[in-house]
């Protein structure tokens, strides 16, 4: 792990223009990227998407569902936004497996090998946003019931 960290910090392009977080990307960009990574970058870009981007969407998933069941756990119609967070998990962890393909078959993959990765990267940050969203409505909708029976008193 702390090869990992030195070798990032030699490589400054490594965080700052991944694929994951654009939200959407072609074939030449993929190529164009992944040239200018080098292969030292490439796999490090492997390990990475490997090793941490497979642990934070466990993390996060676990971190938005307890709080959703925190706060919509005796509400019905809340009760199914707890699906989100490991919804949104399990597209991210897909993305990071076409990533990590992506990478291992460089520069031998097809168009449409990028496609599939690409429209997967809109999909996550579709369920990122409707996580952030179901987040905030449970809260919302646990503020305005507290007022509401506060009002009742």
């Amino acid at each position: 792990m702390v090869c990992l960290a030195l070798a990032l910090n030699n490589l400054p392009y490594i965080g700052s223009d991944l694929l994951d977080l654009k939200k959407n990307y072609s074939l030449k960009e993929v190529l164009d990227l992944f040239n200018k990574f080098g292969f030292e970058g490439r796999r490090i870009y492997i390990a990475s998407c490997s090793i941490l981007d497979t642990l934070f969407p466990i993390a996060y998933a676990s971190f938005f569902s307890c709080i959703i069941f925190m706060l919509a756990k005796d509400i019905s119609i809340l009760k199914y936004l707890i699906l989100v967070p490991p919804m949104t998990a399990l597209v991210d962890l897909m993305e990071n497996f076409q990533i990590i393909n992506l990478l291992i078959q460089y520069p031998d993959f097809s168009s449409l090998e990028v496609v599939f990765a690409s429209l997967t990267t809109r999909i996550k940050h579709f369920f990122v946003i409707l996580q952030y969203t179901s987040f905030m409505f449970s809260i919302l909708v646990r503020i305005y019931l507290y007022f509401y029976q506060l009002n009742k008193i």
